[in-house]
């Protein structure tokens, strides 16, 4: 579906909510993390130390949080496996691309509570560092996809809650090239003063 807006914060920025819409807008090569392994597939104490690092496929990024990271395990039926989050309450988690920098981030994100169960209603804030903050509440559980994809590149991105910001399925590439005519049709928009938004 499309919509026309003209939102400052997002002027280079299309935002996908669904995940299939988003990995066919991929180049070949991307990078995809799970954290279907140890430590992020149980909630550990003390605190899993910041940064940590991770890389695939020529992707690099750390992930940091102020007083360290937390494990997640996800349960049935969306399990098992493992995620990460923030180790305080309330503290962000940000990924800060290490490696060549990406002009395509998506991932599932979503709220939970000290025990790891989700919390229903749970706000999420996802800010990138190339421009634009976006928020959203989650009622759906684990399943909620959110990706951007970015006219310029992506340096990092912080996911945060009042909770514990969780994320999974983290995503990191480029898109494919757009054909000069769409290029030229969406600069046509642009000068018109309003901006094309997709929410595929």
């Amino acid at each position: 579906m499309c919509a026309f807006a003209a939102v400052p914060a997002f002027a280079d920025m299309t935002v996908y909510t669904n995940e299939a819409a988003f990995t066919a807008m991929l180049q070949p090569g991307y990078y995809l993390e799970n954290w279907n392994y140890a430590p992020w597939t149980t909630i550990v104490n003390p605190a899993i130390p910041s940064p940590q690092s991770f890389s695939g496929l020529g992707w690099a990024y750390d992930i940091s949080s102020p007083a360290g990271l937390s494990g997640q395990p996800i349960p049935p039926p969306n399990g098992p496996g493992g995620a990460v989050a923030n180790y305080q309450q309330g503290q962000a988690v940000t990924v800060n691309f290490t490696g060549p920098k990406p002009s395509a981030v998506g991932g599932i994100f979503w709220v939970t509570d000290i025990n790891g169960n989700f919390v229903n209603g749970g706000t999420v804030t996802i800010k990138l560092m190339s421009g634009g903050t976006y928020t959203y509440t989650d009622t759906s559980n684990w399943d909620v996809f959110t990706g951007f994809i970015s006219d310029s590149p992506i340096t990092s991105m912080s996911i945060q809650s009042g909770y514990f910001a969780t994320m999974d399925h983290l995503y990191v590439g480029n898109p494919v090239p757009v054909p000069a005519a769409v290029l030229l049709g969406i600069l046509g928009l642009s000068v018109a003063g309003v901006k094309l938004r997709k929410f595929a």
